[in-house]
């Protein structure tokens, strides 16, 4: 048994049940319930599916605090998961990795997993105790621009890899959709207890950089099971009712005055009014997950803007 801010947490519901282990986990960090957009995506990246999954979520939600424990959930649960992490910059992968390893050696529950002195371990990989050997170490994370020939992985998490400057041209975009694909070659197949072949997955973490993002296509392609869940209750338009999350569309159907109120507790009214004194192109990417932008939030500047004084 487990006690963090006085409840008690049982061994094997840490070990199969990802929502208590995330409960668990976010007490232990001094935070308080996962508020609703975390349940969301917490409930949505444990279910069970045939597809790669992506998540949409405003930033400052904790979409990557979510993903890194489930990095960690799954190696507790499987010491032979092969883990690639891969972000925007060096440093951010870095941090993916750092993380990890203060998490698994602090936290009681993880601690078997901390490497051996014969094992690797550095800012950029480490493996776990009770891992097979492999030239693939059990977590690895570099910068979606970075060489990684050679390296397999069962699990991929792609956290926040489009950012504007790598996303800011049409060249600068198709460079990036080549290594956000190259990223599914170095998935490596398993087989199962009944010897089924399993192909491993990639979980997509990420939010619109522009009207162009290359997060647009990846949606629409159909490869992924979408979960997007903007900061406020959504009108009912072709783009929120085709890709945003159910539960939060049936708030904005049934209850059409919520529509505009924030849907999260962390998030809330008064938190998204600042938000929107960055620009309103910037809320609409960042916050409602909306890369649909009218011309007039494209190019806010306009002719009647202009002041003129003699």
């Amino acid at each position: 048994v487990y006690t963090e801010k006085g409840e008690d947490f049982y061994h094997d519901d840490l070990v199969y049940v990802f929502y208590i282990f995330c409960r668990y986990m976010f007490f232990r960090k001094g935070f308080r319930e996962p508020t609703t957009v975390q349940r969301m995506i917490i409930d949505f990246i444990s279910k069970e599916t045939d597809k790669d999954k992506l998540v949409q979520a405003p930033r400052g939600s904790g979409k990557s605090y979510i993903g890194q424990l489930k990095t960690l959930f799954d190696l507790n649960r499987n010491n032979n998961e092969v883990v690639l992490v891969r972000s925007a910059s060096d440093k951010r992968s870095r941090n993916w990795t750092t993380f990890l390893i203060n998490t698994i050696k602090t936290t009681p529950i993880l601690q078997h997993l901390a490497p051996r002195s014969s094992q690797r371990k550095s800012t950029e990989l480490f493996d776990v105790n009770g891992a097979e050997v492999s030239d693939s170490p059990s977590v690895s994370s570099y910068s979606i621009g970075a060489t990684v020939t050679g390296l397999r992985s069962t699990k991929t998490v792609l956290d926040d890899v489009e950012v504007l400057k790598n996303s800011n041209t049409p060249t600068a975009r198709e460079t990036l959709t080549d290594q956000v694909t190259e990223c599914f070659n170095l998935l490596s197949e398993t087989y199962n207890a009944k010897d089924e072949a399993i192909t491993g997955e990639v979980l997509v973490l990420g939010t619109f950089q522009s009207s162009e993002s290359i997060y647009i296509d990846m949606i629409r392609s159909g490869m992924y099971e979408t979960l997007i869940i903007p900061a406020e209750y959504p009108p009912l338009n072709a783009w929120y009712e085709e890709f945003v999350s159910e539960d939060v569309l049936n708030v904005s159907r049934t209850q059409p005055e919520m529509i505009g109120r924030a849907i999260d507790e962390r998030l809330n009214d008064k938190s998204l009014a600042r938000k929107k004194l960055l620009g309103r192109s910037n809320y609409e990417l960042h916050y409602m997950l909306n890369p649909n932008l009218t011309d007039e939030l494209k190019y806010p500047l306009k002719l009647k803007d202009l002041i003129i004084t003699d």
